[in-house]
């Protein structure tokens, strides 16, 4: 048995049912460099593990969660050892949870308050460097949220500080992360032309391409029948500064040939980040393409360059005379395609996208990223028709349901998503839940599930006996229905 310090000035907070139950010491450091160098941090923060036996914890009920190491604490996500201590908590598990600072668990005050709520909730006590807090007392509760909002304010004003130095430098012109195709970097830390004449060739060819053609996917095809490849340089790791050679992306080509670097010009402020195009789980989403005009700083003649100011200019009203509107995510006059980006290939398992969607014609899912990418061959395709109706078909086999309509929902990522509308039998009651279950029953894939239901008194029928769904799609767009939010749960095999 662990002999407990009668003097300890934390005795009356920690009671037997905390010593029940586990002593859980959180160990972070931001970044990787600091988990290489700050070995003296890491060491105190290992050192709680004795502090918690001190205070009454056996040996064996210190569980010590280090999943964290080199991962920024401003956010839950990408946090598998924060999220494992949350649902330990939730689960009542947890007595006491020890950080040398409180900033180690959080740098967020929501995920902050959110871990305090919890611990209040389930009786769970926080412990640092200075002393042991309840979080279900007013005072402590008080002190901790100090200790979050000085914690969140100070990687503010770190930030604050960084993103200063960082525009200083940018509006001189001279900072650089890593630098396009037919560029690189010298020693004095400017900006030339690649030293290999054969990538020069290449970049002049691009633009010399595009100025006969006028068109990005004529220019992608001449490169792709020629056998023309980009000269790229390895800008980190063991083989940084190496001259490889790679196929021509057509993402890469019409980021080449909008650049501003190429001619001349040095541009900071292109791509600001947007937190409303966040894709969860992945930290580098969310960027836009600003316009000129919200350009931070706009520096000509900064760099050598492939073409005048003028050319690119110019290259500039070519893409935008050559845009006809949205694309095929979009939802205008376009032919529905409900499963745009979601239904996946049956041969190859990559994302299916819409096809010859636009109004009057017949639309297909293609997977054909190869193809787009790359000018290779294409997978395979299918009649977008087939899929949309398989959704109604088998809402309609459930004896709960008269009328199934499947129509589609703005998404600002995907451009659409699919809502699944139904009109019961009368008396008869189905919950969200139950028509996924059966849907699922029934052998549609989990990739085509919809991820938005309706369940309507009617359903309007057109003269001939047909749905109207563009009665639905309107009074969806303009608010007069609310289509509920559902996410299907793939039932696990008992063991």
């Amino acid at each position: 048995m662990n002999r407990v310090d009668p003097t300890s000035p934390f005795g009356h907070k920690i009671r037997p049912r905390h010593r029940d139950r586990l002593a859980v010491v959180y160990i972070r450091q931001s970044t990787p460099q600091q988990v290489v160098s700050n070995r003296e941090s890491t060491d105190l923060q290992y050192q709680l593990r004795q502090r918690a036996v001190t205070l009454g914890w056996a040996d064996d009920r210190v569980l010590v969660i280090d999943d964290d190491q080199g991962i920024s604490g401003t956010s839950v996500e990408n946090r598998p050892g924060f999220q494992r201590l949350l649902a330990k908590v939730s689960l009542g598990h947890v007595g006491v949870v020890f950080g040398r600072e409180m900033s180690r668990l959080a740098r967020s005050c929501a995920d902050w308050h959110r871990l305090l709520e919890l611990c209040a909730l389930f009786q769970v006590l926080l412990a640092d460097a200075d002393g042991v807090y309840d979080p279900a007392d007013f005072n402590d509760r008080l002190l901790l949220g100090l200790k979050g909002t000085m914690s969140e304010a100070e990687l503010h004003i770190l930030r604050a500080r960084l993103h200063q130095g960082k525009l200083n430098k940018a509006r001189r012109g001279e900072l650089f992360t890593c630098v396009p195709v037919g560029y690189v970097r010298v020693p004095d830390g400017g900006i030339a032309l690649d030293p290999d004449e054969q990538v020069r060739s290449v970049v002049s060819l691009v633009f010399a391409t595009f100025a006969e053609l006028g068109s990005l996917t004529k220019t992608h095809a001449y490169l792709v029948a020629n056998n023309i490849q980009f000269g790229l340089r390895v800008y980190k790791g063991p083989g940084k500064g190496r001259l490889v050679w790679q196929r021509p992306r057509r993402s890469s080509l019409y980021e080449m040939l909008h650049h501003p670097f190429y001619a001349g010009a040095y541009v900071f402020g292109r791509c600001p980040f947007d937190p409303t195009r966040r894709v969860p789980n992945k930290p580098k989403s969310g960027r836009r393409v600003a316009p000129p005009e919200e350009w931070v700083c706009l520096l000509k003649d900064k760099v050598p360059a492939y073409i005048s100011w003028d050319q690119y200019e110019q290259n500039r009203r070519r893409f935008a005379a050559n845009d006809l509107g949205g694309g095929s995510k979009g939802i205008t006059g376009r032919a529905p395609t409900l499963l745009n980006g979601i239904v996946r290939c049956g041969r190859c398992g990559k994302p299916m996208g819409a096809r010859n969607a636009r109004a009057g014609a017949s639309p297909r899912y293609a997977c054909d990223s190869e193809h787009q990418e790359y000018g290779g061959p294409r997978c395979q395709s299918v009649v977008a028709a087939y899929p949309d109706r398989l959704i109604e078909a088998l809402a309609l086999k459930h004896p709960t349901v008269e009328r199934a309509a499947a129509v589609p929902v703005a998404d600002p990522r995907l451009g659409e998503k699919v809502c699944l509308a139904v009109m019961l039998r009368a008396g008869q009651t189905l919950t969200p839940d139950a028509l996924l279950a059966h849907l699922d029953d029934a052998g549609l894939s989990k990739y085509d599930m919809p991820e938005f239901v309706l369940i309507l008194d009617d359903i309007p029928l057109t003269a001939n006996g047909k749905i109207r769904k563009i009665d639905i799609v309107a009074d969806i767009k303009n608010g007069k229905l609310a289509p509920l939010p559902v996410r299907f749960e793939q039932k696990r095999a008992s063991a």
